[in-house]
């Protein structure tokens, strides 16, 4: 039996598990991983970087871009844990994440290797079409815990702002129509408290009420309506917020 890297055993990993093989080249993949299967990863590679040269279909071209990127997803890929820095994607600009190295594998073999800048600390930076990039550093495991407790300690704060958020509009306005999810549902100004962010939306109890109202102006969204009150009244106790789409963005300390 041929031995086999353990970067050739995560290569060939990510072709079989996180890429769709075309349909043109699946009964010769099929013969390629029958005969040189028992010989492991390393020959199976080889193998398949003949199929992929073998000028018989055009697959084959992408057959072989995606290896490439395999291969530079698992040498990249070198540190146990990576934590991100600051994103600069909108609507998550500074965020940050904890990613283990199969997960970020997994992304970077996603992205392809042309868009993934590798650098001498071991870093990498995951580009995307708007221009917008991810960069990911490795870390230590005192990293990580005091990332993880600094996360642990930011959520308990973001909780208590949702739960100002809705003692507020409870002892604010009678006028304010609140949700309730209890039996029976029904529609109102719901608190959404998630991934970091506190929001003030109108919840609908049903889905025959949300498809009625969809494009249309209605009692929330309405200049003036409740979207306008709610943000007066948070405003009144204090909480400031900003209008996203068709909710309101509670202002984080």
């Amino acid at each position: 039996m041929t031995t086999s890297s353990p970067a050739d055993a995560l290569a060939l990993s990510l072709i079989e598990n996180d890429w769709t093989l075309p349909k043109s080249l699946e009964e010769r993949y099929r013969e390629v991983r029958r005969r040189a299967g028992p010989t492991g990863p390393t020959a199976i590679l080889a193998a398949l970087d003949k199929l992929a040269s073998e000028g018989k279909d055009p697959a084959e071209e992408q057959l072989a871009t995606r290896l490439a990127d395999a291969r530079f997803a698992a040498e990249a890929v070198s540190h146990d844990q990576y934590i991100s820095a600051p994103s600069t994607m909108p609507g998550v600009e500074g965020h940050r994440n904890a990613l283990h190295h199969w997960e970020l594998r997994r992304r970077v073999f996603g992205h392809g290797r042309d868009r993934v800048e590798r650098h001498s600390d071991g870093s990498l930076v995951l580009r995307y079409p708007n221009d917008t990039f991810t960069t990911y550093h490795p870390a230590t495991v005192d990293e990580l815990e005091q990332f993880q407790e600094n996360n642990r300690q930011r959520m308990e704060e973001v909780a208590a702002v949702g739960k100002q958020v809705r003692d507020a509009l409870q002892q604010a306005d009678s006028a304010v129509p609140l949700a309730s999810r209890s039996t029976p549902a029904t529609s109102g100004v719901d608190v959404h408290v998630g991934g970091g962010s506190v929001s003030v939306h109108w919840w609908y109890a049903t889905w025959e009420e949300a498809i009625a109202n969809r494009g249309r102006a209605d009692q929330w969204t309405a200049d003036g309506g409740l979207r306008d009150r709610v943000a007066e009244l948070l405003r009144d106790a204090g909480i400031a917020t900003e209008p996203d789409r068709d909710s309101l963005q509670v202002v984080l300390p």
